[in-house]
């Protein structure tokens, strides 16, 4: 339980990352 909520906390955070890098090469 802890490691699949570890998991998805680093996929949210590096969907999050990713999206303002993103963002910013847009602008």
């Amino acid at each position: 339980m802890y490691r699949m909520d570890k998991l998805t906390t680093g996929i949210a955070y590096g969907a999050s990352a990713g999206n303002a890098g993103f963002w910013m090469l847009q602008v």
